[in-house]
């Protein structure tokens, strides 16, 4: 008992005079947020990835719904965004520390018919705030891939039906015209993903980092010079990694 008695008076000395509190400890958890799928049967939510921007201490979140999704959570019977259940499109949404919401988009197909996606797979946030989406998507030809209103961005997909898309939103100002939605596409028996994005500076250059895997033919230079073209063996899936200006000049793919 007495050597138990030593070995705890030290330790509690030590608590008492550290920096970090047990209480302190604890308070390392912000929130518990519920992002309820709502709307008709067969309504569903998934949440894909989260991230914090650094600079405003807000968390950003990322996922996919069918049907209907309810992001705020002070109001968890109101929709925010909903589409058929025979689809599934995306959402990305801002919270503060506190888990209160500020701000959610939509990134959708238009027009929705059955079995269309669009599937956000990451995000990232630069050094002024502006938030990048990454994904992939799947339509009918001849549609086109959308950020919600009041947000006017979409790229026309033409005769292109698989493509990754990546985005950049500026969660503060709606009507900045430095947005845009673009995407890698894919010939008609090709598929390309974007798995990952990360936002960093080159030679002090804003560039956005774009990593997948694709099978046949895409083309991972979207500058407007010479467009290289990487192909793969159609049955085999090759990775790829391209590095592109926040401005979608492309610096380099492979």
């Amino acid at each position: 008992m007495k050597m138990k008695a030593k070995c705890i008076l030290p330790l509690l000395f030590l608590l008492l005079i550290s920096k970090v509190t047990f209480a302190q400890i604890l308070d390392e958890f912000y929130f518990a947020n519920q992002l309820a799928a709502s709307g008709p049967l067969g309504s569903r939510s998934d949440v894909v990835k989260v991230i914090q921007d650094k600079t405003t201490g807000n968390f950003i979140v990322a996922g996919t719904y069918k049907g209907g999704v309810a992001l705020d959570i002070s109001n968890p019977l109101n929709t925010t965004f909903s589409i058929s259940v025979t689809s599934v499109q995306s959402f990305v949404a801002m919270y503060n520390s506190s888990g209160k919401y500020l701000w959610s988009a939509s990134i959708y197909s238009s027009p929705t018919i059955l079995n269309d996606s669009v599937l956000v797979s990451s995000i990232d946030v630069d050094d002024v705030g502006n938030i990048y989406v990454v994904g992939r998507v799947k339509v009918a030809s001849g549609a086109a891939i959308r950020v919600s209103s009041p947000y006017t961005i979409k790229k026309y997909l033409g005769i292109v039906n698989r493509a990754a898309f990546f985005t950049r939103i500026n969660p503060y100002n709606p009507s900045d015209p430095n947005q845009y939605i673009d995407v890698i596409p894919a010939s008609s028996s090709a598929t390309v993903f974007i798995n990952d994005c990360k936002f960093v500076k080159l030679g002090g250059v804003p560039t956005l980092i774009l990593a997948g895997k694709f099978k046949g033919l895409v083309d991972l230079n979207l500058s407007s010079g010479s467009v290289v073209h990487y192909n793969s063996t159609a049955n085999t899936y090759s990775a790829y990694i391209t590095a592109i200006t926040t401005s979608r000049e492309a610096n380099s793919g492979f």
